[in-house]
């Protein structure tokens, strides 16, 4: 749960695990940005044990990762040059965000979305916060490196009860946690009555409209889903149709 950014040495510009029988574990870090002549990300000297799991290494000058000595764990790792490769380990653009404050003590780099780090990591070993403290995972599987994505969520309470031949509207609201990644969370209807039209504002808002008639009365099932680059959030509710209160008052009538 830590940050190296922008450092620079001889050896290891990141971290050096420099032998003498040292063992050294890297969990849900992200190295990015660091130089060296050998192992600008992360240098494992021999007679050093390194284990890696659920981190981050990208943009090193004289490679991401060097290794020499004993790399125990190696498991979940995203290196964008390849190096220090395993059959769980990932490797290209981790597409990542400036190093600023993304509304933590520290500051941290953001996982932009599309980024294939999001969701790749191991439940099993990730940490149980990021470097924010923001809990892990957000959605389903924890994100690899410093920083999990904070997931959309929906705000608005969905509208139950239509009666056929009258308006029905839900003014739908969403919550945008990454305000920093610059987009807007996309919101869909894959499921939804005929009757119904579903539009999305674009800005994270949007709206079902639609006016049900005699042939559509009895319950139908909607789907909403929320989307921000990877994860999708979903909202699932059922409308019922009914008839309007058609009660009929009729006034006193006096007798001639």
């Amino acid at each position: 749960n830590s940050t190296f950014y922008g450092n620079s040495a001889k050896n290891g510009g990141g971290l050096l695990n420099d032998g003498n029988s040292s063992i050294t574990t890297v969990s849900n870090s992200t190295f990015s940005d660091n130089s060296a002549t050998t192992g600008g990300g992360i240098y494992n000297v021999s007679g050093s044990t390194l284990l890696i799991k659920n981190s981050l290494f990208v943009n090193s000058t004289g490679a991401d990762c060097v290794n020499t000595g004993t790399l125990s764990t190696n498991t979940n790792n995203l290196i964008e040059d390849g190096s220090c490769s395993s059959p769980t380990n990932l490797s290209g653009d981790p597409m990542l965000g400036p190093l600023q404050d993304n509304d933590g003590d520290t500051q941290t780099m953001a996982l932009l979305p599309g980024s294939p780090a999001i969701n790749a990591g191991n439940n099993a070993s990730c940490e149980a916060t990021d470097q924010r403290d923001e809990i892990r995972p957000q959605t389903g599987t924890c994100d690899i490196g410093a920083y999990e994505k904070w997931a959309p969520e929906f705000d608005s309470t969905a509208v139950t009860l239509a009666n056929i031949n009258a308006a029905y509207t839900y003014n739908i609201t969403t919550i945008d946690n990454e305000p920093t990644d610059g987009a807007n969370p996309s919101i869909s209807a894959p499921t939804k009555p005929t009757w119904l039209t579903f539009t999305d504002n674009g800005d994270g808002t949007g709206t079902l409209t639609g006016t049900p008639t005699s042939s559509d009365l009895g319950t139908h099932n909607v789907i909403l889903r929320l989307n921000a680059g990877t994860e999708n959030i979903y909202q699932t509710f059922t409308i019922t149709v009914d008839k309007l209160d058609q009660t009929i008052s009729f006034g006193t009538l006096s007798a001639k």
